[in-house]
């Protein structure tokens, strides 16, 4: 079997095509498939792709998933260097403790704005606070000139989705989040291979597509038991409404769009775990409006005091 990634296969628009092409991977855990070979021929890769390609490699390695497969190495460490990604690539190939490597993963700048990627790993991070101390401060740094008043937001969405992984994702202690960003948009990326959303929420509903609309609702929580009131998703997807952003999430075998005021929940290929993009639009004269206000002054979700 050969499997054959393009550019018409890759881009955050075009998620669907490229889970279809890699979502086999799944189905060969512990059965060392022989005779497969994959070939990157994208000359570029966006950070959701770069990430979604990676993980699936490292799911075939760890899970023993292909017997001695084919790939084109030297393309794919070129195009993953962009990400600041190859180390952990060569470490995976080279059958060494990636894992090792995953913990000493720091953030860090790169050419202006882009934080490289990082783990959410239950081993660095206690828990939310602990997040906001070692992540966010990146982010609060670069914006606190360019629209002070939108760094709040920006940090709580990337706590948010970064502390779902760390709570949720307990088949996968390495999942990553990147971040990048100019004066005009920030975005962030989370992808794991753990328990999905359907799964964690309601795993015995086989309507998947209320279940994932049911996620995003406020006070939806799958551990209600240990202080989760069930708002974080939700929180992103109200920043994501008005700032005319974009929240795409994959998990299992469905997919949530939001744009803009729009919501497309569909079926897509099956992707074990979750893979969360989100995108803000900056301006200086960007505002929200009092409905976020009253959060701020509650410090109800989390958010990071001044």
């Amino acid at each position: 079997m050969i499997v054959t990634i393009k550019d018409k296969d890759v881009g955050i628009n075009n998620m669907t095509t490229l889970l279809r092409k890699l979502s086999f991977i799944f189905d060969y855990q512990n059965k060392n498939i022989p005779n497969c070979e994959v070939n990157i021929e994208s000359l570029k890769l966006d950070p959701v792709s770069a990430l979604v390609i990676y993980k699936v490699f490292y799911f075939a390695f760890k899970h023993e998933c292909l017997e001695f497969p084919k790939a084109n190495l030297d393309h794919i460490f070129n195009i993953f260097s962009d990400y600041g990604i190859e180390k952990m690539m060569k470490k995976i190939i080279n059958q060494e403790d990636a894992d090792l490597l995953y913990k000493k993963i720091k953030p860090k700048i790169i050419e202006g704005f882009f934080i490289a990627p990082h783990a959410i790993n239950r081993d660095s991070f206690k828990n939310k606070i602990d997040l906001e101390v070692k992540y966010t401060q990146y982010i609060a740094n670069y914006y606190k000139t360019i629209c002070p008043k939108l760094v709040q937001y920006f940090e709580t969405c990337i706590c948010e989705i970064a502390s779902n992984f760390l709570y949720h994702a307990l088949e996968d202690n390495n999942s990553i989040l990147m971040a990048r960003g100019n004066e005009k948009m920030i975005e962030i990326v989370c992808v794991d291979n753990s328990n999905g959303i359907i799964t964690s929420l309601d795993p015995g509903n086989k309507d998947h597509k209320k279940v994932m609309m049911k996620a995003f609702e406020r006070g939806v929580s799958s551990k209600k038991n240990n202080n989760h009131c069930g708002t974080g998703l939700w929180f992103i997807k109200q920043i994501a409404e008005k700032l005319n952003g974009t929240l795409r999430v994959y998990s299992e075998d469905m997919s949530y769009i939001c744009k803009g005021k729009k919501v497309f929940v569909k079926n897509t290929p099956y992707w074990k775990g979750s893979i969360f993009y989100l995108k803000l639009y900056v301006t200086d004269s960007t505002e929200i409006d009092n409905f976020f206000n009253n959060f701020n002054k509650t410090n109800d979700l989390g958010l990071i005091s001044e």
